[in-house]
């Protein structure tokens, strides 16, 4: 189910897999690849976007450490390879219930 309290703003660091798997969760989410406008920008940039936007940031790198985001980053690890895996991580948090927890943190 898709939640409109937590709009998503996909980074490029996200594989297009990966990408699309959360994109059929989250219907509010967007992802920057696809957005001609951010597409190649740089990362304080695309946080702008999301400030401006009031979107959470998922990542798969620490770019956004020290860059100000205001409703948060959502970093999933870059251990793992394995796209598939990844998904079922993100809709196993999604349907967790912990997930509005994420708002406005770094999780």
């Amino acid at each position: 189910m898709s939640s409109p309290k937590l709009r998503l703003l996909l980074d490029e660091s996200i594989p297009n897999l990966l990408a699309r798997g959360i994109l059929r969760v989250s219907r509010s989410a967007v992802y920057v690849r696809m957005l001609p406008a951010l597409k190649g920008k740089e990362d304080r940039d695309i946080a702008n976007e999301a400030n401006r936007d009031r979107r959470i940031i998922v990542a798969l790198d620490n770019d956004f450490k020290d860059i100000q985001v205001k409703a948060g980053v959502i970093k999933m690890t870059a251990d793992r390879i394995d796209e598939a895996c990844l998904i079922k991580i993100f809709h196993a948090f999604w349907k967790s219930g912990h997930r509005g927890k994420a708002k406005n943190r770094r999780t």
